[in-house]
């Protein structure tokens, strides 16, 4: 049966690690890019990206680039994402937009049972370092979907790219024997053998959120 993925942000970031290790996989196992979503004044680099590509998705979508921030999503895809959600089951989103996007689209996938798989950090107002109101909204959104993943069905992942990183694990060890002491919070780790890909994923969960480390040695 067909996995079918929405991916939102085809940005630098996702053409490196994540649309890779889509057409890797479409093959194997049955993996197919129902939607494709980015922004409107970046619709030319994305189409010359993937004129180039094996895997295609069914369906792109460009938003509105004043929607950027992420306070909601672009009113004319709503009827659009929904319509395709109405049509087939999605089984998972990618979401890999500017951080200050990522809230609407994680509240969207969660309230619709549908998995996601999200960059860090998990929101990042606009201003958040000089404004204490958007400061404090951080913690809020993260309760805020924490209280909708705890409603929900899906399953919501964080990727935290080189926490298995031999370079850092080195300075860290480094560090705890020169200290006696580890130098961040203890958390429980589960760690698998390097994948094909040679990355090795690490999760850390907090609560129902995930985080998790798709690390490479470059």
């Amino acid at each position: 049966m067909e996995k079918n993925i929405i991916l939102v942000g085809l940005g630098p970031h996702a053409r490196r690690i994540y649309y890779p290790l889509l057409e890797k996989y479409a093959g194997q196992h049955a993996v197919k890019l129902t939607l494709v979503v980015d922004l409107a004044d970046q619709e030319d680099v994305i189409r010359r990206y993937l004129s180039a590509r094996a895997l295609q998705p069914e369906c792109l979508f460009f938003a509105r680039t004043r929607d950027r921030n992420g306070e909601a999503l672009d009113e004319s895809l709503l009827p659009v994402l929904d319509s395709i959600a109405a049509k087939e089951p999605i089984d998972g989103m990618i979401i890999s937009t500017e951080p200050k996007a990522h809230k609407p689209y994680v509240l969207w996938a969660l309230e619709r049972n549908v998995d996601v798989l999200m960059d860090k950090p998990v929101t990042a107002p606009v201003d958040a370092v000089t404004n204490l109101g958007a400061a404090r909204q951080i913690f809020g959104d993260y309760l805020e979907i924490g209280e909708r993943l705890a409603r929900s069905k899906a399953n919501l992942i964080v990727q935290c790219q080189r926490r298995s990183h031999a370079g850092y694990q080195f300075i860290k060890a480094y560090l705890t024997d020169s200290s006696g002491s580890t130098v961040s919070p203890s958390r429980t780790s589960t760690s698998t053998t390097p994948t094909a890909c040679g990355a090795c994923p690490t999760s850390y969960s907090a609560g129902r959120i995930t985080l998790t480390s798709m690390d490479t040695a470059n």
